[in-house]
């Protein structure tokens, strides 16, 4: 949305912040495939999911906050919808090419990235649309349906946070019922501390199904992450490990 485009740490915008910071954390993301949304009052498909960096890197940096009044929103739920059915449709024709014997990639783990610097702020002019008006709860619980995990980071300044922590309960609530989390990024929670802590709670969750799998006892895990973080394109990290026949 518009909004992005506004500074959060000196003169650098919200949008060129979550930008640079998330080309480090593509990079870093060498077993993985990745897609891209772009949302305002719509949700675009930027990428779809690929292990392609360079393409990856050159179709976020074509994102940008909306010039036309008429486009601008923040339809939060119908792009967590969105990804949903994207990484949804990855799961089944993954199995139907392994069931062929066929290169296929053998999926461990599904997560959602949200990243936001505002609340669910539909276009009135899409009042009577049920996908752009979707509130972000019940998409989020679509999600929970599917085994797909939810990070929400907002992005807000330090005087906002107390205000955006009281008008996400229920957002919360729907995140950490995914095993997911939710994070505020500020200019003192940088946007990389919160994706390293991403990639650190996703590298334990694989470590706990591969020894699930193995047979050996554990305890149920319940993850409660009461934690902060959000993407003016809605990141959408696939955790995969690719196999060749």
């Amino acid at each position: 949305s518009g909004s992005m485009a506004d500074p959060l740490i000196g003169k650098e915008s919200k949008i060129d912040w979550v930008k640079a910071t998330s080309k480090k954390f593509i990079n870093d993301r060498t077993n993985d495939l990745i897609g891209l949304i772009g949302f305002a009052r719509g949700a675009k498909l930027i990428s779809p999911l690929t292990n392609d960096r360079e393409e990856l890197l050159k179709r976020l940096d074509t994102i940008s906050v909306i010039q036309n009044e008429e486009e601008n929103g923040t339809a939060i739920g119908y792009a967590i919808f969105k990804a949903v059915n994207i990484l949804v449709s990855t799961q089944y024709f993954a199995e139907r090419l392994k069931d062929k014997r066929e290169p296929a990639y053998d999926i461990k783990n599904h997560v959602i990235i949200v990243l936001t610097d505002g609340l669910q702020s539909p276009n009135p002019l899409d009042r009577d649309n049920p996908f752009r008006f979707m509130r972000p709860e019940e998409a989020i619980h679509f999600a929970e349906q599917n085994g797909i995990r939810v990070y929400f980071v907002g992005i807000t300044q330090s005087k906002d946070e107390k205000s955006f922590l009281e008008q996400t309960k229920k957002l919360q609530e729907a995140v950490l019922r995914t095993n997911g989390g939710f994070f505020l990024a500020t200019k003192s929670i940088p946007l990389d501390q919160i994706y390293a802590k991403i990639d650190q709670l996703e590298k334990k969750e694989m470590v706990v199904t591969e020894k699930s799998v193995s047979g050996t006892s554990l305890v149920p895990l319940c993850l409660i992450l009461g934690l902060i973080s959000l993407f003016t394109a809605v990141t959408i990290e696939t955790l995969l490990a690719r196999t060749f026949p």
